[in-house]
């Protein structure tokens, strides 16, 4: 039975690799809205429509490395190694010893 938390680098993977086919499926929409077009249009609305494209292409490709810098930090543990091996020198593994309380009236 898999249990329903996914690791931080399997969700990482699934999410660029989503970013990836939004990316391609927006290039795509915009070559074929280019093409159906050009035979229609102007010089002029062809350059401006070259230069959407751009924008939309680096927006896409700044949104994507933003959201790709977040989920590597994320991913990072929040305990360096050596501080961790520090802690297991220091505290080792806890006591099996049951603990006794009693209470005293007095």
């Amino acid at each position: 039975m898999k249990s329903s938390a996914m690791s931080p680098a399997a969700g990482m993977r699934r999410t660029a690799k989503q970013g990836k086919q939004n990316l391609h499926i927006i290039k795509h929409e915009i070559s074929l809205s280019l093409r159906v077009r050009s035979c229609y249009t102007t010089p002029m609305t062809q350059a401006l429509e070259n230069k959407i494209k751009t924008l939309v292409q680096k927006t896409v490709k700044e949104t994507l490395r933003v959201e790709l810098a977040h989920l590597r930090a994320d991913a990072l543990p929040l305990v360096a190694k050596e501080e961790m091996a520090d802690i297991a020198r220091r505290y080792k593994k806890p006591t099996r010893r049951a603990v006794r309380t009693m209470r005293v009236s007095i």
